[in-house]
C-alpha cells in the first residue's frame, strides 16, 4: 500500500524568516505562514478565518531564503511534508508541534519589492504569466 504526506499552501509571512547556522554546518529557515480563508456565514455575513502555518526549511533551500531575506507580508506558495513532533519546554512541559517540512517555496511577491525594502503589501500584484521565483530544495540558487 502506498502513503502520501503532501501539503501546499498559499499565504503572507508574518514576521521576517529566521535563519539558524547548524552545528553540523547546514541551514534552517524557519517561516510563520498565514493562510486566510473567507467564507459567507448562515446569516450571509462575509468571514474570515486565519490559520499560522509553521515552515521549515534545510539545507540549499534554507541558504536562498537567507540571501532573498522574506521580510513580513511576503507572498509564498509553499509544498513539503507536515512533521509533527514533540518536545519538552525550558518549564519542563511536554508540548507537540506541526511543522511543514518545505521542499519547495515560490516566492510571490516581485522580487523587486524585497530589493527596494518597500513593503509587499503596496506592490502591484505580479502579471500573470510572468516568471515567479521558484525555490526547489534540490537545485542550484535560482539567480
Amino acid at each position: 500500500m502506498a502513503y502520501l504526506n503532501r501539503c501546499e499552501i498559499i499565504g503572507n509571512t508574518g514576521k521576517p524568516a529566521t535563519i539558524v547556522h547548524l552545528q553540523s554546518g547546514s541551514t534552517k529557515a524557519s517561516l510563520s505562514v498565514a493562510v486566510t480563508k473567507k467564507y459567507r456565514d448562515k446569516n450571509g455575513e462575509q468571514k474570515e478565518q486565519t490559520n499560522w502555518f509553521n515552515v521549515v526549511a534545510f539545507g540549499k533551500l534554507a541558504e536562498t531564503i537567507e540571501k532573498l531575506a522574506i521580510q513580513k507580508g511576503a507572498s509564498l506558495y509553499v509544498s513539503g511534508e507536515m512533521n509533527f513532533r514533540n518536545y519538552t519546554d525550558q518549564d519542563g512541559n511536554a508540548r507537540s508541534i506541526a511543522e511543514l517540512n518545505a521542499d519547495s517555496i515560490q516566492l510571490l511577491t516581485p522580487r523587486n519589492a524585497i530589493a527596494a525594502g518597500t513593503p509587499y503589501a503596496s506592490q502591484p500584484e505580479q502579471q500573470q504569466g510572468a516568471p515567479a521565483d521558484n525555490l526547489e530544495g534540490d537545485d542550484d540558487l535560482p539567480f
